[in-house]
Order: C-alpha cells, then sequence, then structure tokens
C-alpha cells in the first residue's frame, strides 16, 4: 500500500466448534452426540471504511437437541453437511456518526444492525439464550434474510439503531414491506460509560414482529408482536475477585390475545480465572414464555 492509496483487499477468517453432549428426559433424547459448527467469514474493503462480508456456513446439527428449544447452543448450524450463504451484506459510513448496513441475507444484530448488547456475558459455546442480553423480544434472531439498518453515535457514549428485515425477502409473493411480509423491525438506545469504578452498559429496545416466531423458547407463535426490552452489565476496570454483572428483563404483546411473552436473566462471569485469559461464570434466567393477562395462575 502507497500512502494514499489503498487497494481492494480480502480476509478470511476461519472458526469451527465441535459440541459433544447429551441431554436426559428431554423428548426421550438420551444419546450421546457429537456435532460440529464451520465458519468461513470473506471480509472485502474496497475504500478502507467500508466492508462486504461473506459468511459460508456447514454443520451438522440436524437431528441433534442441541440444535433446537431451550437447549439450542450457540454454534448449531444446520445444514446437512452442506456448505450454505449464512450472510451476504454491505456496511459503509454516512458522514463520521452514521453507518449503514444492507444485504440480502442480513440479521438483526449483523455489523451496524444494533447498536449493541449491554452484556458482559460471553456468548462462546453456550446457550444462545444468554447471548440476547437480555432482549430476545427486542433482537429476534429468527429473523435473517433481506434488509437494512443503521447506528447512529449521539455522542456522550450513546447510539441510536434501527433496523428492518424481512425473512420472506427473496420471495415474490410476500416481498419487502408489504402487509404479507414476515418481517422484524427494530429500534434500541444504548449506552456505553464509566460507573462506580467501572465500565457500565445500559440498553432500552423495541421492536414489531409480523409472522415472525421467536428464536428460543416456548412461546410458540408467529402471530404479530410489539417487543420491550431493558438491559444493563457492569464490570470492574480491573480483573479480580469482583466478577461483571449482567442482568436483563424483555416482554411483548402478542396482538388478538391477552398473551405476554416474557423473560429475563442475571449472568456473573469472572476473568483471568487462574490463568489469564480463562474465564469462569454461571447464569440463570426465564427464556421467552407465555403469561396470560386473564389467568389467575
Amino acid at each position: 500500500l502507497e500512502a494514499t492509496q489503498f487497494s481492494t483487499t480480502t480476509k478470511l477468517k476461519g472458526y469451527t466448534a465441535w459440541v459433544a453432549g447429551a441431554v436426559d428426559g428431554i423428548d426421550g433424547s438420551e444419546a450421546t452426540t457429537l456435532n460440529y459448527d464451520l465458519r468461513l467469514k470473506l471480509a472485502t474493503s474496497f475504500t478502507g471504511e467500508d466492508q462486504l462480508t461473506t459468511v459460508l456456513r456447514s454443520g451438522n446439527f440436524d437431528d441433534s437437541i442441541f440444535g433446537t428449544g431451550l437447549t439450542f447452543v450457540e454454534t448449531a448450524m444446520s445444514s446437512g453437511n452442506s456448505v450454505k450463504i449464512g450472510r451476504l451484506f454491505y456496511t459503509f459510513p454516512v458522514g463520521d456518526s452514521l453507518s449503514v448496513t444492507a444485504g440480502p441475507i442480513v440479521r438483526t444484530d449483523d455489523a451496524s444492525m444494533y447498536a449493541g448488547y449491554a452484556t458482559y456475558y460471553p456468548s462462546d459455546l453456550l446457550l444462545d439464550f444468554f447471548t440476547y442480553g437480555g432482549a430476545p423480544t427486542t433482537n429476534n434472531l429468527a429473523s435473517t434474510g433481506s434488509g437494512m439498518g443503521a447506528v447512529y453515535t449521539l455522542g456522550g457514549g450513546f447510539k441510536l439503531s434501527g433496523n428492518y428485515v424481512a425473512w420472506s425477502g427473496a420471495d415474490s409473493s410476500t416481498g419487502i414491506a408489504t402487509d404479507e411480509a414476515e418481517s422484524t423491525s427494530s429500534w434500541q438506545l444504548f449506552y456505553e460509560g464509566e460507573v462506580f469504578d467501572g465500565n457500565f452498559l445500559a440498553q432500552v429496545g423495541y421492536s414489531y414482529d409480523q409472522g415472525v416466531g421467536l428464536a428460543i423458547g416456548t412461546a410458540d407463535t408467529t402471530a404479530d408482536r410489539h417487543g420491550y426490552s431493558v438491559a444493563a452489565a457492569w464490570k470492574s476496570a480491573d480483573a479480580g475477585f469482583l466478577p461483571s454483572i449482567s442482568t436483563g428483563y424483555s416482554w411483548a404483546d402478542v396482538d388478538g390475545t391477552s398473551d405476554d411473552i416474557d423473560s429475563w436473566y442475571v449472568g456473573l462471569e469472572w476473568s483471568d480465572v487462574f490463568v489469564a485469559g480463562n474465564s469462569f461464570g454461571a447464569a440463570i434466567g426465564e427464556a421467552p414464555s407465555f403469561e396470560d393477562e386473564d389467568s389467575s395462575t
């Protein structure tokens, strides 16, 4: 590279995870399984400030209990060992404060689609529920398809994001932004700053789901929903005895019913346990489930 030039550059990043385990008493599934998830990410830049992202995915979680329901893990691709396009989107800046992402295969939490998760609880190889950062109803990972989003930096540690993803955006009978489209649109206000000699994260979110079910939990519905969430996390500036603390609560109103969908979680994580780079954590919570407002139980 010369001082005043930038050449088109593509970087390849590969990741694979192997998962062994068994679950007793769920749908009669008790056998031990060994599954894999493979990701190959191609990141191409044309100007040095933009990025075209292409992700190739393959996995064999199709018949594994770890690929569905409450036991869904973060690495649980189901492709029948075939290689598929997992993501295809383009991210570029507009001025100094606005970043935009758009593409035919994009998810609500990709690049500049979502301002950030208010959590320090790590996501690698853990149950996917805890990856949501307390916001499973306002950042619905079930919706992957045609869409776009943007993140605007307000200053003072605040960011505002908005996005729209049509799960059926490639279907000519439904398309994008129609009454028949299966889609998710969400908004989020995110904050990051220093509080009590540590780093503090917080977020409030809203989403509208149209004909798209939730990615996880027992609230199996494709009815239109209005979702809301609040979440916060704190981590000491120095790794030591104090763990990071992450918590969140989310709920959704289901149109045409008296049902609410609620979920919550609390997670603790200690960094650099015994050896630098190690971590130890524990979390508890309730994945999205129905609560009937008219019920006395």
